[in-house]
């Protein structure tokens, strides 16, 4: 790099810095931090001098800044959980819109966005001027600039309270995967509902529109490796067709033979890794994997990224998989009896059954929270395969039993079978070692 452009970069990085509200205890963590750091090079440097011109230095300093204010532009409550989106913000593939709208009592902060070839996750806090009963995130909409509504799929965050006010704040992503042509042909518009109700009032809607100019934002090109092997875990085969990286995320693109007998609902300790002990595993937020409704056969499965390490050689490990009886994928309960007719593995697991809070809550012997960290349920059908109205799902998980809520509307006048499809469950199969395919 030539020296003026050093110093135009480090010149843009000093217009960001000076920019910035750090929060004061950020801050005095970066100091501490930072003269500990500095007491610990001074011991170094009694071993071994180097000089440094003048402005090499001042290139360390703005640039280890510029570090700081990757990390810190946007809440890292955001980034928890997700290396993949922390190493994109590092190298500069978050662009910050800062958009805010007030309406209704809400204050809606659209903070920012992270955009690849097909990926687009963006950065958003709702919070209430006033004190309420409940306030939530209602339906979000993806729009091209020419109106055409965008088919994605979305991760949402925590809702926090407010130092134990009713005011209420929630940070939320929106983590979107559409095609390259639907994204960058056009700008994107978002649109979200949020739902806010006090003591007594009625439920009140607000809708928020977000316009996201796409031609600024700067966009990664994919990185695609074709494995096309079979492996198999206890009978079951699986073809690892491709690994694709973006900045955001790894997708692992796998195919289920027909033959096979069980499910897979989740791939439970794969991971990609180098062969010198940097392991890219599943993330905890944001979308983990999804199965195509047309190829139902097919799944994407998701892992944190590579992207900016590159290393010479990839690994991918599998040993253990969540999987269920093909004929058994439905829970299908008896509203009228008040019992279970089927279930996974013959319902062993489920302890019992009750309705509580206009929900039908089953406690059903899981592992620990760690162990296994899913919502079991997302939607209800009726005999007929009508999808029933839900108001909500849940779960926790305590001394080893899970329990898994559905709040249903109209619960107490339901009558006749009930069919609940699990998307996740707590039976496992296992191979004899584990499994390990070359990438690249």
């Amino acid at each position: 790099m030539k020296h003026e452009d050093v110093e135009k970069q480090l010149e843009n990085y000093k217009n960001k810095i000076e920019n910035i509200s750090i929060p004061e205890t950020l801050l005095d963590e970066a100091i501490e931090k930072g003269m500990k750091q500095h007491k610990e090079s001074k011991v170094s440097k009694k071993k071994h001098r180097y000089y440094l011109p003048k402005w090499t230095w001042a290139a360390i300093i703005f640039l280890l800044a510029g570090c700081v204010w990757t990390v810190y532009l946007i809440d890292p409550v955001f980034l928890r959980g997700n290396p993949s989106w922390e190493s994109a913000m590092q190298n500069e593939y978050y662009h910050e819109i800062n958009y805010t709208e007030k309406k209704g009592g809400i204050n809606f902060t659209l903070h920012g966005v992270m955009m690849d070839e097909k990926n687009i996750v963006s950065f958003i806090t709702i919070e209430t001027e006033n004190k309420v009963e409940y306030a939530s995130i209602g339906k979000i909409q993806l729009f091209d600039q020419d109106g055409k509504e965008l088919i994605f799929n979305g991760s949402y965050g925590s809702m926090d309270d407010d130092d134990g006010t009713k005011k209420r704040r929630f940070r939320h992503t929106v983590d979107a995967q559409i095609s390259s042509d639907d994204m960058l042909k056009n700008g994107l518009r978002i649109v979200m509902d949020v739902h806010v109700q006090d003591e007594g009032v009625d439920e009140s809607v607000e809708t928020f529109s977000v316009p996201i100019e796409v031609e600024q934002i700067k966009v990664a090109k994919k990185q695609q490796y074709e494995v096309n092997e079979t492996i198999e875990i206890a009978d079951q085969k699986i073809t690892v067709e491709k690994v694709v990286m973006y900045p955001t995320r790894a997708e692992v693109h796998v195919v289920l033979d027909s033959t096979n007998t069980k499910d897979i609902l989740d791939y439970t300790n794969l991971q990609l890794e180098d062969g010198k002990r940097n392991v890219w595993g599943k993330v905890t937020n944001g979308v983990v994997n999804i199965m195509d409704e047309k190829e139902p056969h097919k799944d994407i499965l998701y892992l944190e990224s590579s992207y900016f390490q590159v290393p010479e050689q990839l690994f991918m490990t599998l040993s253990k998989v969540q999987a269920v009886n093909k004929n058994e994928r439905e829970i299908i309960y008896s509203m009228d009896e008040g019992k279970i007719i089927q279930a996974p593995d013959n319902g062993k697991l489920i302890d019992s059954v009750f309705v509580e809070d206009n929900s039908l809550v089953f406690a059903i012997n899981t592992p620990s929270e760690e162990e296994f960290p899913f919502g079991m349920f997302s939607y209800v059908l009726d005999e007929q395969g009508k999808e029933l109205e839900l108001y909500s799902s849940f779960n926790s998980i305590r001394n080893g039993k899970g329990y898994y809520g559905l709040e249903l509307k109209n619960i107490d006048t339901l009558k006749g079978n009930i069919r609940i499809p699990v998307q996740y469950y707590p039976t496992f199969l296992e191979a004899e070692k584990e499994i390990k395919v070359q990438i690249k």
